[in-house]
């Protein structure tokens, strides 16, 4: 006798449907303690000798097939087609039959297993809708008249009028009692998953929020590309890295050539649309594991992981070389410029501003020596 969820088939991916189906597997089984003590009862009750032993065969009888059919169910899928996936109204209605019949033969200890049926309806308490209720408290007062109605024909010795008719009338309010608070748990449920849904909104919202500030932290306003501060703690992990691992890296500093002349000649902003041409072209030319940003200026950093300084050298001189040859648009039209470089490879121990400034005096020489050109350091 397993307790559900409400969760819809048509909101779960086949991944999810799949975990569900095996948890309801799982709480099927764990159901089996329930009847394993629902039928230590029905053996007590025979061992004072309240109905022979033939009682306690057929309940066992009746308990199995049961199981075996919501087993079943669960397994081939088939409990998908109802309303409920987890079935709970059909499974309390199944463990209800064993005890009804158990009380019919219990005589004057019908009242024992009465309450034992009622407390199926714990089951239900925290995953049945009020009709379900409705249903299910319709199921046990009509199964508990035909018990009455029964033992009235074949047992008229075992009935007691006054006591059953109020037990009977016990039932009918104790199962109103429990469709009230079903229904309260049902509206109380309700408002935590609007509620649950609220705040995932908001937290989604929230999320989105601090992926932009943690984008606007480490990106360039103007390029998109990433910022000095970003690179250099990425150069910072591959050092440890490196360190760790005896792996290389090469560190380069590309400047635009004559980048004061384009602002002279055509402005600012057209400057800024070179800077920001300049940065999509590096996006494209270098590989995927190479990272790259804006440094300051005019000048871009590049990261070339796992290069040692002969191949970033090779690496650098076709960026070079594609730069030149590479138009980018802006708004007074398409503008062509040169880079200069300067390169060099991390040496173990050394501080990261040690390289950097290895890389700066080798892009100051290259610029020395005529711009558009590769110098190491």
């Amino acid at each position: 006798m397993s307790s559900a969820d409400d969760s819809p088939r048509a909101s779960l991916t086949p991944g999810a449907l799949s975990r569900a189906q095996r948890l309801r597997e799982k709480r099927l089984l764990t159901g089996l303690v329930s009847y394993g003590l629902a039928l230590a009862v029905v053996v007590g009750a025979w061992l004072l000798d309240f109905y022979r032993g033939a009682v306690v065969v057929t309940v066992v009888a009746m308990i199995v097939p049961i199981n075996l059919l919501l087993f079943a169910l669960i397994r081939t899928g088939r409990n998908l087609r109802f309303r409920d996936p987890n079935i709970t109204l059909l499974q309390l209605c199944l463990a209800s039959v064993p005890m009804l019949y158990a009380m019919f033969h219990a005589g004057e200890a019908r009242g024992a297993f009465l309450v034992l049926t009622l407390s199926v309806t714990m089951y239900g308490l925290f995953s049945f809708r009020t009709r379900d209720f409705i249903y299910f408290t319709a199921f046990i007062v009509l199964s508990y008249s035909v018990v009455i109605l029964m033992t009235l024909f074949l047992h008229p010795d075992q009935l007691r009028p006054r006591v059953d008719s109020l037990q009977w009338f016990a039932v009918l309010v104790a199962m109103a009692q429990f469709s009230s608070l079903a229904g309260y748990v049902t509206r109380l449920r309700g408002r935590l998953r609007e509620r649950n849904l609220q705040l995932a909104d908001r937290n989604g919202a929230l999320e989105q929020a601090l992926e932009r500030i943690r984008e606007m932290a480490m990106r360039d306003d103007l390029t998109g590309a990433y910022n000095r501060r970003y690179l250099a703690e990425a150069i910072a992990l591959e050092r440890k890295r490196c360190e760790r691992e005896g792996g290389v890296f090469s560190f380069v500093i590309l400047d635009v050539d004559f980048f004061k002349k384009v602002n002279d000649t055509h402005g600012h902003l057209a400057g800024d649309d070179v800077l920001k041409g300049v940065a999509a072209f590096l996006r494209r030319e270098l590989r995927e594991t190479d990272l790259f940003g804006r440094w300051g200026g005019e000048e871009f950093a590049l990261l070339l992981v796992g290069a040692d300084v002969d191949a970033g050298r090779a690496t650098t001189e076709r960026v070079l070389r594609a730069l030149a040859d590479e138009e980018h648009p802006t708004r007074v039209g398409p503008i062509r410029v040169t880079a200069s470089a300067g390169i060099t490879d991390y040496r173990s121990p050394e501080d990261p501003d040690r390289t950097f400034a290895r890389a700066d005096e080798a892009l100051y020489r290259a610029k020395a020596g005529g711009r558009d050109r590769v110098e190491v350091g």
